[in-house]
């Protein structure tokens, strides 16, 4: 148990944002090539664990490795909901299997402003339309669902 808590004590890392919709940040440990696992959590719920573990020049000219950056989609429209009535996530890293948090988190992501209609729907084919206010020049991609199983993905364009 010391092991493991002086070895957590040993990263060095953080979380610098949201590109797009993708979390990205680094963590490495200090004395140590091994990958470091990072606990993530949406709105205080745990969502995934990922490693940082993906290449970046800037972090090869500093350290050891590279090899130490993350960059994870956040699942924001999943959250859009007329009865969920909050303007933002809260996204938490923590060192993977602790509450340590990672320097910059939790970040607050703000929801973005989606309206939709669905305004036919036959069986075969759907007519409708959503737009997210908080990203107009941005295209907005749907999940068709059937049966409770993701069947395709288009895009709400004109």
């Amino acid at each position: 148990m010391k092991k493991e808590l002086l070895e957590l004590r040993q990263v060095s890392g953080q979380v610098d944002g949201l590109d797009n919709l993708d979390l990205v940040g680094w963590a490495i440990y200090e004395k140590s090539n091994k990958v470091v696992s990072l606990d993530l959590y949406i709105n205080g719920l745990y969502y995934k664990t990922i490693g940082a573990d993906k290449y970046r020049e800037d972090l090869a000219q500093h350290f050891q490795s590279g090899y130490a950056s993350f960059s994870y989609p956040i699942p924001i429209y999943q959250y859009i909901s007329e009865d969920v009535k909050s303007e933002f996530l809260e996204v938490s890293v923590y060192l993977s299997g602790s509450k340590i948090h990672l320097k910059g988190s939790p970040l607050r992501v703000p929801l973005p402003n989606v309206k939709y209609s669905l305004e036919k729907f036959d069986g075969e084919t759907a007519i409708g339309w959503a737009i997210d206010f908080s990203h107009q020049d941005k295209p907005l991609y749907i999940d068709v669902i059937k049966d409770g199983e993701s069947i395709d993905t288009i895009k709400a364009a004109i």
